[in-house]
């Protein structure tokens, strides 16, 4: 391998990962062992919380300012998951796992667009969640 185009360690820190890191779903939380690998550590998060199965999901933490004075939600990035694991102290250390949101639509708006040209009579407002994402949603309560 040629040195000419040498390459440096991308690394934030040299601190170590904790043993231990808490993922937290909404108001649920679990202690586990932190992986280095973003895809698998996204496996484990579905393992612990399996309503999210079937669900594009992504990891975040809580940030403050450098005055400490707000707090923020940061979204890790998967070439980041390393880097941000190792800015964990302890097991109180709460990584969020957070469901990708795609965009909702009323179901009379839904009607509207399917129905374009013809004289669709809206009836109220339409529901803005499905069955199954209700039901995924009460598996994860405890």
């Amino acid at each position: 391998m040629s040195d000419a185009f040498p390459v440096k360690s991308t690394a934030v820190s040299s601190q170590e990962i904790p043993e231990i890191i808490t993922y937290r779903f909404e108001n649920n939380t679990v202690y586990v062992k932190p992986l280095t690998d973003y895809e698998a550590a996204k496996a484990l998060a579905i393992r612990e919380f399996p309503c999210l199965a079937g669900q594009d999901i992504f990891f975040s933490l809580n940030t403050t300012t450098d005055d400490d004075k707000e707090t923020h939600e940061t979204r890790i990035a998967p070439e980041a998951w390393g880097a941000a694991l190792r800015t964990l102290r302890t097991a109180t250390s709460v990584v969020d796992v957070k469901v990708v949101e795609l965009p909702t639509y009323r179901a009379e708006e839904k009607s509207v667009q399917r129905f374009r040209g013809s004289q669709a009579k809206r009836s109220g407002p339409g529901r803005r969640l499905s069955i199954g994402r209700v039901v995924k949603r009460l598996l994860c309560m405890n």
